[in-house]
């Protein structure tokens, strides 16, 4: 039997297709500072995994450069201290660049939001990676808890 409509199925599986890919955002707003706490020549990265509740929770690593610099149980973060200059962070398969600022604070967020899962394609990706602003990165460090090491 012959499709009546190839284009509207080939159109419809690339918008399905456009609408399930992981959410990344580039760093368009200003960074938090400066800081003269913090070392000249160095930045202040904080990693967080801002994930919603699931039966299971997500553990992601956050790779600066190709290095681990964090592994985050839902609900933590890490505060990184970094050189300034361009960074390329990866975390749960999406990537984004920075130009870090010495003396300057960025807030990096992994998020996988489980409401959004079950209504695809409609509410977008449920996974998202990338800087937040300095008033949600705050408020970030107000809910998260801290944790040490790689």
């Amino acid at each position: 039997m012959r499709t009546r409509y190839p284009l509207a199925w080939v159109c419809g599986a690339a918008c399905l297709t456009a609408c399930a890919a992981l959410r990344t955002a580039q760093h368009d707003f200003p960074p938090d500072g400066p800081y003269d706490e913090i070392p000249q020549g160095q930045s202040e990265l904080y990693a967080f995994n801002a994930s919603g509740w699931t039966l299971v929770p997500s553990k992601y690593a956050v790779h600066d450069n190709g290095n681990q610099v964090a592994d985050l149980e839902r609900g933590t973060y890490r505060r990184v201290p970094v050189a300034a200059g361009v960074h390329e962070l990866k975390a749960a398969d999406g990537t984004v660049q920075v130009n870090m600022l010495e003396r300057h604070r960025y807030y990096f967020v992994v998020e996988y939001s489980p409401g959004k899962s079950w209504a695809l394609p409609f509410a977008g990706s449920p996974m998202f990676v990338g800087f937040v602003p300095k008033d949600k990165g705050r408020a970030l460090l107000a809910e998260s808890k801290e944790v040490q090491g790689p």
